[in-house]
Parts: structure tokens; C-alpha cells; sequence
């Protein structure tokens, strides 16, 4: 029960971070994001709390609006220059990362101190959770970053010297 108690404080820590991600960007697209990981966290909490009352309780999928596509077309429309993204918000998503790995390995660290088969039936689909919250940031980050990095006009980028 102990380390469910410490999922749940994971969570909680996953849930500020991002709220205070979405208040520091100005981006529609990446408040948007922000917003669909702290519905999805709050999830987390909600289904620990539940477990811990009632063994029968049971975890739900992510949401299928894990789709990198959509944030991309909505980012795609508030980006007019690759300089008009703030470099922190890099460093924001990869700090995102990293608390997401950090959870994966608590969670994986603790499947192997876990005596009930249903306890640690909850501890490997709350890892697989963090695994899509980190595929997912990590879609931002290389979106991100893809913006920055192309200031050349992609059509023009493969233009030799001879032109």
C-alpha cells in the first residue's frame, strides 16, 4: 500500500509540473497538450485512490488523443517563424521527460518488491501509461525543435552550392 501511496505522490508532483507548463507557454497548441497530460494524470490519482479503497477498481487506456498529429496541424498554425518559439520551452518539455522516465523507473524499481499479483498489475499498466506521456512529450520536443532548426525553406534546403 506504501508504494501506492508513492505512485500517487508521483503523480501529484507529474500534475503541478505540467499545470505550471501550460501556464508558462503561450502556445494554444502546447496549453492544449499540457492540459490532456494533467487530465491523464489526474486520472492516475483518481484510479490509486480508488484501488486503494476498492481491490476492484480498474485503470481505463489513455485517451486516443494521444495523437502527436493534431498538436502538429495546431502548431503548425500558431507558428509563423521558427523564432518566435521561447528556447525554454524545450528545456520545459525535457524536463517533462525526464519525470516521466524518473516515474517509469520508480515503478519498475518497485514491481520487483511487490508481493500481490494485482498490485503489480497496477504498477505495469501505470508504467505503460508513463511510457505514452513520454513518447508523447518527446513528439513536442522533436516538433519543437524541428521548428527552431528549419529557418531555410525546406522546398530551397537541398539547393547546391552551383545555384
Amino acid at each position: 500500500m506504501d508504494i501506492l501511496k508513492t505512485a500517487m505522490g508521483m503523480e501529484q508532483m507529474s500534475i503541478k509540473y505540467y499545470q505550471e507548463l501550460g501556464e508558462k507557454v503561450g502556445l494554444a497548441a502546447v496549453r492544449g497538450a499540457t492540459k490532456l497530460l494533467v487530465e491523464e494524470e489526474e486520472k492516475h490519482v483518481q484510479f490509486i485512490r480508488e484501488y486503494l479503497a476498492d481491490k476492484n477498481a480498474c485503470l481505463e487506456d489513455s485517451d486516443e488523443s494521444f495523437d502527436i498529429a493534431d498538436i502538429f496541424f495546431q502548431f503548425k498554425n500558431e507558428i509563423r517563424s521558427p523564432l518566435s518559439i521561447d528556447n525554454s520551452i524545450l528545456t520545459l518539455y525535457q524536463k517533462g521527460i525526464e519525470m516521466e522516465q524518473k516515474s517509469i523507473d520508480l515503478y519498475e524499481g518497485l514491481l520487483g518488491s511487490m508481493d500481490a499479483e494485482n498490485d503489480r498489475a497496477i504498477i505495469k499498466k501505470l508504467i505503460l501509461e508513463e511510457k505514452k506521456h513520454k513518447d508523447f512529450l518527446e513528439g513536442l520536443l522533436d516538433l519543437t525543435r524541428t521548428s527552431e532548426e528549419w529557418i531555410e525553406d525546406p522546398e530551397f534546403n537541398h539547393i547546391g552550392e552551383n545555384y
